[in-house]
């Protein structure tokens, strides 16, 4: 799990209310989700500069929560050539973005 999620990180920031940091977690499913059709829709038109957004975007948040691999698989979005995001490189990260979404609020609920 530590290669997905750093939970030490999580439950630092979320301190003693989990309760209430919760929401915080579900926005950033849902602004996440958002990005992530962004960066779909951008690979599509050829956006390069759409695409890099969108990732900076979820990579600052994703880092903030201590989804690590989400956080790396951004980065490297940024730094990636338009013909080197292909299809499986985004689906990839979407699997990733949602496995974070679900261990985050698995570990705020058993907290």
């Amino acid at each position: 799990m530590s290669d997905v999620l750093h939970v030490e990180t999580l439950l630092d920031l979320a301190g003693d209310e989990v309760d209430t940091f919760l929401p915080i977690v579900e926005d950033f499913q849902e602004n996440g989700t958002q990005l992530l059709q962004q960066i779909t829709t951008c690979v599509a038109a050829s956006d390069l500069a759409g695409i890099r957004a969108a990732a900076h975007q979820l990579k600052g948040s994703s880092g903030m929560l201590g989804m690590t691999l989400l956080y790396e698989q951004c980065q490297e979005i940024e730094h990636r050539e338009l013909s080197a995001i292909s299809p499986d490189f985004t689906s990839a990260l979407q699997s990733t973005f949602q496995r974070s979404v679900q261990l985050a609020m698995e570990t705020l609920h058993h907290a």
